[in-house]
């Protein structure tokens, strides 16, 4: 008898952090402060159930500009990624960071894709096979220079389309 092995594709959905996965109060990765976008997180509890790869892609040029260091950052996006684990049962996997500022011209500072890229990479997965959400223009932006599909958080039917495609990703994982 002849098996075939198959490796199915696991998707990956990408977040934005800041006013996607919780409300923004200004440069927060110094605070211990945040609130959780609820009805995102429910999607994301969808998401888990259909096997989905999550990961956040986030500016965060309060580094540089001094507000906070870098490991205040680490530690505020591990508390972030630890409640959602803990109240939600969400799990978050990578969390791409870029702490330059728009003058810099880095390659990874949203709306260029480095940030995208690194989370695909990480995940093994394809473009095709990818989703990111986030809530401002350079997030768009993003999305379509990494050609990826892109949802805006803030709008119902792209959050309609993004529990669409949640419902059918991984089928056959």
């Amino acid at each position: 008898m002849n098996f075939d092995i198959v490796d199915h594709q696991r998707n990956l959905l990408i977040l934005d952090r800041d006013d996607t996965i919780i409300f923004d109060s200004g440069y927060m990765s110094g605070s211990d402060l945040y609130t959780v976008n609820m009805a995102l997180v429910t999607q994301l509890t969808f998401a888990k159930k259909r096997n989905l790869l999550i990961s956040i892609a986030t500016n965060q040029s309060g580094v540089n500009r001094g507000f906070f260091s870098l490991d205040d950052c680490l530690r505020f996006n591990l508390r972030v990624r630890q409640h959602l684990k803990d109240e939600f049962d969400i799990e978050i996997g990578l969390i791409a960071i870029c702490p330059h500022l728009p003058e810099e011209n880095c390659t990874c500072r949203k709306p260029k894709t480095r940030l995208l890229e690194i989370c695909m990479e990480m995940a093994k997965v394809t473009r095709e096979s990818t989703v990111f959400v986030g809530n401002a223009q350079t997030d768009f932006e993003c999305g379509a220079n990494a050609g990826v599909t892109t949802y805006d958080v803030n709008n119902h039917e792209h959050m309609n389309s993004l529990n669409s495609w949640i419902e059918k990703s991984n089928d056959n994982y």
